[in-house]
């Protein structure tokens, strides 16, 4: 019985010490969290799935960045398509918008995208 009460004691002090480390963390969190900008540097987006152009075109027009790439274009897709079909603007919109027609599947994205983001700098 003592040999019980022994571990349920240790078992306790190793829950409080336990505890008192994760309050420990907790205060350290920043809160409110620090602002941050929201701009990214560039929005990329890969053809294939449905709705990622609607979203990158919709967070160009909220100013979330100044560029916009889409990787995987068909080349037979021109910007008055693409606007027409997402329902978007046109100017001035398509003065920060570039077309990747290269790819033609993930690889070949991220390649493309690479490619465009070093040419970009």
């Amino acid at each position: 019985m003592q040999f019980l009460k022994s571990w349920l004691y240790a078992i306790l002090l190793l829950f409080i010490l336990w505890l008192g480390g994760f309050m420990w963390y907790l205060h350290q969190i920043p809160y409110p969290p620090k602002k941050t900008s929201n701009a990214a540097d560039a929005i990329v987006v890969l053809t294939g799935g449905s709705q990622r152009l609607g979203v990158g075109l919709d967070l160009l027009s909220q100013g979330q960045s100044q560029k916009l790439f889409i990787s995987g274009v068909n080349k037979e897709v021109s910007f008055k398509e693409i606007f027409y079909l997402n329902k978007a603007s046109h100017p001035p919109l398509n003065q920060s918008i570039e077309l990747g027609y290269m790819a033609n599947n993930t690889r070949e994205n991220a390649k493309e995208t690479a490619a465009w983001l070093h040419k970009k700098g």
